[in-house]
């Protein structure tokens, strides 16, 4: 019998997840097909283009794929970008992006419970700023379980004594 508690998931920045014939891809492409069969993957620094997400998520049968793609860094070249895959047999509710190439959320159904997991990344030059959109574009979403998860480059639990008002913006989101 299969239980039905609190749901699994990965977070994971895989940093740089272009080419799909790359050696390195294929293995976390390979860790990622057998760890998203029964619980949801977190991806940050996809560094995906529009284009990119399309090929990425044809990589993923049977799941589903929800991501924003990268931003223009200030050298010009692709930043961040992050995803959520999603396994086959739970069902998306509703997605969107919360902060173009920072992050993006699925409300997902499985087993009649719903939740909100968002997949964040806070590039080190924005941190303050991204977590600012992250409150404005989640002050009207619906009241649902969320769950965040992601490459902060902040430490929230024991901030360092430039981090405090950042760490207090992050514990300030919506959670469970």
């Amino acid at each position: 019998a299969r239980r039905h508690g609190i749901l699994g998931m990965l977070i994971w920045n895989v940093r740089y997840l272009k080419s799909t014939t790359a050696h390195n891809n294929q293995i976390k492409l390979a860790i990622l097909l057998k760890d998203t069969a029964n619980r949801v993957a977190l991806l940050q620094e996809t560094h995906w283009s529009d284009h990119e997400i399309g090929v990425w998520s044809s990589s993923f049968p049977g799941r589903k794929v929800i991501a924003t793609p990268a931003y223009v860094g200030p050298g010009g070249g692709l930043g961040g970008g992050t995803a959520i895959v999603i396994p086959h047999d739970w069902e998306v509710i509703e997605s969107g992006t919360l902060v173009p190439g920072c992050a993006n959320y699925a409300v997902v159904r499985q087993n009649g419970i719903s939740w909100r997991m968002v997949s964040v990344y806070l590039p080190p030059d924005r941190v303050d700023d991204v977590i600012a959109q992250l409150t404005s574009a989640t002050e009207d979403l619906p009241d649902v379980p969320t769950f965040w998860g992601g490459d902060l480059n902040l430490q929230n639990s024991l901030p360092r004594s430039n981090e405090v008002e950042a760490a207090a913006n992050w514990a300030a989101l919506p959670s469970p």
